[in-house]
């Protein structure tokens, strides 16, 4: 996804760690734990799972080589999305995260929390963004 207009990465680049802590590192990813109203597992999958991995994956690159590092790293780590019942995605390629659907008496999960974890680094990202290509 470009940049925004106005300069500000966009949300997607919060998905990575910090370009300051490259040196000393963050760790490997440890867990991911996300809230949505609306839900995309094929952007989920594609765009924000790898980065919060630390997945080098180029589109020109081999697909069935990407999707065995994806499975190596997710095996290495917990990851979670909690999604209102109504939207739960069935496209989920894979059984390594967790789509967990939730029932809210009388109204609709619309929290947009993500906490992410590595090994040294936490970081918690509070929004309005659903996690679909258009939030």
């Amino acid at each position: 996804m470009p940049k925004k207009s106005n300069g500000v990465p966009p949300l997607t680049q919060y998905w990575m760690p910090p370009d300051s802590l490259i040196e000393s590192g963050p760790g490997l990813p440890w867990a991911c734990l996300a809230t949505t109203f609306e839900f995309d597992a094929a952007f989920f999958e594609a765009e924000l799972l790898p980065r919060f991995l630390g997945l080098r994956f180029d589109h020109s690159e081999n697909e069935p080589s990407f999707l065995v590092e994806r499975e190596e790293a997710l095996a290495l780590s917990r990851v979670a999305v909690l999604v209102d019942q109504s939207r739960l995605d069935p496209t989920q390629t894979t059984m390594r995260w967790d789509q967990i659907p939730v029932r809210v008496p009388g109204g609709i999960l619309h929290a947009k929390i993500t906490l992410l974890a590595w090994q040294r680094f936490l970081r918690v990202i509070v929004g309005s963004a659903n996690l679909n290509r258009y939030g």
